[in-house]
């Protein structure tokens, strides 16, 4: 599914290899790494724009149903690699859309959780 996303301003595309969908609600991104490569370092990269797009999105389906936007939501996602999984918590906010659309940082840091079951327990990633 592709999910359209401003960024420093121009429309661009974010696009889920899977979105589970409550009414109009986007609840879960999950992206799969389909290129051959072992690693792939731009992954959660995809999903944080998901995220991102998926937060805009139901935003403005709030907004065409009659109802007030959220501020902020943690949007769930899975990356895929072989058979790995990881799974993330990505907080996004209203003014992190904003910053985005126009392409400006944000004062405040977003941090992203994790949690990878290879490793040794759950971790933050800023970006």
């Amino acid at each position: 599914m592709s999910l359209r996303l401003a960024i420093c301003g121009q429309r661009k595309y974010a696009k889920a290899n899977l979105c589970i969908v409550d009414r109009d609600d986007f609840i879960l991104l999950v992206q799969e790494n389909k290129t051959q490569r072992v690693s792939a370092p731009g992954l959660p990269a995809q999903l944080i724009a998901q995220a991102i797009a998926a937060f805009n999105k139901n935003n403005r389906n709030r907004l065409r149903l009659g109802l007030a936007p959220r501020a902020s939501a943690i949007i769930p996602g899975i990356t895929l690699k072989g058979q790995t999984f990881t799974f993330f918590k990505v907080p996004v906010t209203a003014a992190l859309v904003t910053a985005v659309n126009a392409g400006t940082f944000l004062m405040e840091e977003t941090v992203v959780s994790y949690h990878d079951p290879t490793s040794r327990g759950p971790g933050p990633c800023g970006t």
